[in-house]
């Protein structure tokens, strides 16, 4: 609002001058200045109706000798002079807020800090008078003047339309600045309307500011949101949440200030935090990326955590879990590297050309040639004793490994064969258990030398030398030892044997009948130790 275009100012006249003495000023200034501006001035000053917006806008109640003053400084900064800031003694609290009003408009600011210092100014001033007082300033003058009284109806909604042309003029300034500093100043309006719940002077007109700024960004807020609802993954989606946020602070302080809720900013929350525990959840659950997931949600935690308490809550729970499943994750990283450890060796066989065995995580590795271990079948081995004329002379040790390709048979000595055989069932029984299972529970009827077993129990012949009587017994109809060698499942007079050393397998069915018979109450088929897996 320029003041110097006010009427009054146009005419060199004041609030308390009369018809005639407006007239004569109009025909004195006409010989001078632009003869329809002049009209105009003169017709809204004597037209009681159309005269009132131009008191408000005025200097009402302030003596002329001030006003003349007043005028001339700003005639002075309108013309670009630098003058120390003029003091406000002795103004009216409107006609002091129409000269900071007009000096805003003027002004050429070096800082956001004065921007803002002189915008907190002129909300100090707003609430400071109401319409009865305005009336009654405006009154007093127009006593003077000759004019019929104001109504008190008439000023209030003459005032609307000034806070529209305040707010206009303050909007100007600062849609002119460079975002950051906008955005700077936005949120230091906004602490200081919630400094008091709203109840800051001049509140409406900073409340109008704050609305203003929704309005403004609130294509980029929705931007925003679907970058982040479209992004894969974390890619570009902490710098999209963090710019978000950033626009949305002055929002969510000024309405938090009222007790109130943004409804447009939670619904935006709402969407972002279901896109976002979307993706989460398939990083987990569908590529094992544990560790992603919770930096994805940890992401979401400072934006949204104050926007909703059903979101803070939905995100402390989904961070409370991933951190719970990212320790289990990287324990069972940790034992798996133990175990790889623990799994290695290498040795060699041969005196003249060597040939080199390597079990390890990777596979069983011989001349050369690997093989995974989901792949290896089977593995038998043992010790034979020698004697000669009834003199022990030692053990022979063999240890035969079974894959697709190769059978690796070795005669290792007593160290290297204890080494080979603690390594051999660390890594291959599990995998040969299940495949032996998974067998059993599709119906197969499986032989470990002499025994034929099934999911549900076993083949034994009855014993005797000539004896075929062979009848089918349960799992818990039988009992199982050890003899010379030999693996041995027992029912009655019916029995059948394999060898450890010679037949494939039997230690692994050994081990199989063994957890068996541990499960109470023993379960009918041996397929059911897969669901322990």
């Amino acid at each position: 609002m320029n003041m110097l275009e006010n009427p009054f100012c146009v005419l060199g006249v004041s609030a308390r001058d009369s018809r005639r003495q407006i007239a004569e000023a109009a025909e004195e200034k006409s010989f001078l200045d632009d003869s329809e501006s002049i009209r105009e001035a003169r017709s809204i000053l004597t037209n009681p109706g159309r005269r009132l917006a131009a008191e408000i806008r005025w200097f009402p109640g302030v003596g002329d000798k001030k006003v003349k003053e007043l005028v001339n400084f700003l005639q002075k900064i309108n013309r670009g002079e630098f003058l120390l800031k003029k003091s406000f003694t002795g103004f009216k609290t409107l006609a002091q807020m129409n000269f900071a009003v007009c000096i805003f408009g003027f002004r050429k600011f070096h800082y956001t800090s004065e921007i803002s210092e002189l915008i907190l100014e002129i909300c100090g001033c707003i609430d400071s008078f109401s319409t009865e007082e305005i009336c009654r300033v405006i009154n007093n003058d127009r006593l003077s003047s000759g004019f019929p009284q104001a109504d008190e109806n008439d000023i209030e909604r003459e005032m609307n339309d000034y806070r529209a042309d305040i707010l206009g003029v303050i909007e100007g300034k600062l849609s002119a600045l460079p975002q950051n500093e906008y955005f700077e100043l936005v949120e230091k309006f906004a602490a200081e309307y919630s400094r008091e719940g709203g109840k800051y002077y001049g509140s409406f007109l900073l409340a109008d500011l704050i609305s203003s700024y929704e309005l403004k960004i609130s294509t980029r807020l929705e931007e925003l949101t679907g970058i982040i609802i479209d992004t894969p993954y974390n890619f570009k989606i902490s710098s999209s949440l963090k710019e978000w946020r950033s626009l949305i602070r002055p929002l969510l302080m000024a309405a938090k200030s009222l007790g109130i809720e943004n409804v447009r900013i939670r619904n935006q929350a709402e969407e972002i935090f279901a896109s976002v525990r979307e993706k989460a959840v398939n990083l987990h659950n569908e590529h094992q990326k544990t560790r992603e997931a919770l930096n994805m949600i940890l992401l979401l935690k400072e934006p949204l955590a104050d926007i909703s308490g059903q979101i803070s809550g939905m995100i402390d729970k989904d961070i409370k879990e991933l951190e719970s499943l990212e320790r289990k994750r990287q324990e069972t990283e940790r034992e798996y590297e133990r175990y790889k450890a623990s799994l290695y060796y290498e040795t060699e066989f041969g005196l003249i050309f060597k040939d080199k065995l390597i079990i390890s995580a990777d596979g069983i590795s011989w001349k050369g040639v690997n093989t995974p271990l989901d792949e290896v079948y089977g593995m038998k081995w043992g010790g034979t004793r020698t004697y000669v004329n009834g003199i022990y002379t030692g053990t022979s040790y063999n240890v035969t490994i079974q894959t697709p390709y190769i059978n690796i048979n070795l005669s290792p000595n007593e160290e290297k064969y204890n080494d080979i055989v603690q390594r051999l069932w660390r890594a291959l029984a599990g995998s040969i258990s299940e495949r032996i299972l998974r067998h059993l529970q599709s119906g197969e009827l499986l032989f470990f030398g002499g025994i034929k077993i099934k999911d549900n129990g076993v083949y034994l012949k009855k014993s005797g030398w000539f004896s075929s009587d062979v009848q089918f017994f349960t799992w818990p109809e039988i009992f199982t030892y050890s003899d010379n060698g030999m693996f041995i499942i027992k029912s009655g007079d019916y029995s059948a044997s394999a060898s450890y050393i010679y037949d494939m397998n039997t230690h692994i069915l050994e081990a199989i009948l063994r957890r068996h018979r541990e499960i109470y109450p023993c379960p009918p088929r041996l397929s059911s130790l897969l669901d322990e897996r």
